[in-house]
């Protein structure tokens, strides 16, 4: 036998066990294992398969869908009495008012779903109650839930691109968003800073007045420092001509810094 050179080392990437250490879904793993290998039977394949796929493979389907599917006027005499099975939970729906008679097979049952279930006359079993009663799959409808109906399916895809518009992007809380985008929505604002506004009669934009604003503010705080300053002016030259000695040289000493910072502020 010979080597395959071109995929010598390449890892086969198909699960061969599951990865939860749950010990009742790994003996499950274990009598389909056997169930698939000593009959000819697709259907106990398939169940391994979905047995040891992830969690985000074995989706949940609820109650209405296996009605709807199963149970409906179209198909109800097709179905009849055959056993639903389901690789994964089954969930009640509170849209449905009326369950059929249903015998249904699941890895795990709401609790509401499993009442409802037994108080129309149906039985929730387990997998290996199904491997009991059809070891090859006679007589039972296998279902599987949608996949794809997670919330955070519909933000995968290329981004929002011409061609690609049936992806959406999720961009919410993210700096890295889309500033030209921004940026001619927020034109189209009330608010926005281009939007023109009424300012001392003149007709200006919302940045200019609030500039205005802004500018005025800092005139009456520099007018007001000033008139402080010439007060302590005015007060340190009365203490020099009223004080002797070293009290003298000190008010002095400050006149002349309050005197500079005025001409600074000036």
């Amino acid at each position: 036998m010979g080597i395959d050179l071109d995929n010598h080392h390449v890892k086969n990437g198909h699960r061969r066990a599951p990865k939860s250490e749950n010990p009742y879904l790994l003996l499950l793993v274990k009598l389909y294992r056997f169930l698939a290998r000593r009959t000819e039977s697709k259907f106990n394949t398939t169940i391994l398969k979905r047995l040891v796929s992830s969690r985000l493979n074995k989706p949940p389907l609820s109650l209405s869908k296996i009605v709807g599917v199963t149970a409906n006027q179209h198909n109800k005499e097709l179905s009849g009495d055959k056993i639903r099975a389901v690789v994964g939970p089954v969930t009640d729906d509170n849209r449905l008012y009326e369950v059929p008679k249903m015998t249904i097979c699941a890895l795990r049952f709401t609790a509401t779903a499993r009442a409802r279930i037994e108080k129309a006359g149906g039985e929730c079993i387990t997998f290996d109650q199904l491997a009991m009663r059809a070891p090859t799959g006679a007589n039972v409808i296998l279902l599987r839930g949608p996949k794809n109906a997670r919330e955070a399916v519909k933000h995968f895809g290329f981004g929002p691109h011409t061609d690609k518009a049936r992806w959406t992007t999720y961009m919410e809380g993210r700096a890295n968003t889309n500033a030209h985008n921004r940026s001619q929505e927020s034109r189209a604002r009330a608010g926005s800073s281009s939007a023109l506004v009424v300012a001392d009669g003149r007709v200006v934009s919302r940045c200019k007045k609030l500039h205005e604003e802004t500018w005025n503010t800092r005139k009456k705080s520099k007018t007001l420092l000033l008139s402080l300053l010439q007060t302590g002016y005015d007060m340190l030259r009365a203490m020099h001509g009223a004080v002797t000695g070293c009290y003298a040289i000190t008010a002095w000493q400050a006149l002349g810094v309050v005197s500079r910072v005025l001409k600074i502020a000036q």
